[in-house]
């Protein structure tokens, strides 16, 4: 298979500096369309999942629908533009991807607190945040070793 470049933006900058230096908190703002998820998508593979071992990320939103059609389709895309895509480490029915360093991605949706209790993680991504409840969202954050989060200024939200 044919490997493909990938381009990054200005979110994957910010979030990557800010990382280095040392941020556990990273949110962006951002209309629709303007490549949050994608950048932040390549900054979790890239930078997370294949540089580190043995880390879990979460990825919530809204809906698994959501979760489809958004941060699970990039992760697809870019894998497969990098020629390392494995339909055997993904498993649908439990939203996960596991890589060869034994990072993985899980996702699920934020529709209810019960969701949020448990296990700890490496890090937490929040997609499109101004979607989720603040008490749901305030669990996974308190389990989580840093924290990634965008969302669309398109109304006063929690945060």
């Amino acid at each position: 298979m044919e490997q493909k470049d990938i381009k990054y933006g200005y979110v994957f900058k910010q979030t990557r500096a800010a990382f280095e230096q040392g941020a556990k908190v990273i949110i962006h703002q951002g209309g629709t369309g303007s490549g949050k998820t994608y950048d932040l998508m390549i900054f979790i593979i890239f930078f997370v999942c294949l540089r580190m071992r043995d880390k879990v990320v979460t990825v919530v939103s809204e809906s698994r629908p959501h979760l489809d059609i958004g941060p699970v389709r990039i992760l697809k895309d870019l894998l497969i533009k990098s020629g390392i895509y494995d339909d055997a480490r993904y498993n649908d029915t439990k939203g996960r991807y596991m890589f060869h360093t034994g990072c993985v991605i899980e996702f699920f949706s934020a529709d209810r607190i019960g969701k949020a209790l448990g296990a700890r993680r490496y890090m937490l991504y929040g997609n499109e945040i101004n979607h989720i409840k603040f008490e749901i969202f305030d669990e996974l954050a308190r389990r989580s070793d840093t924290i990634l989060a965008d969302f669309n200024p398109s109304w006063q939200f929690w945060l």
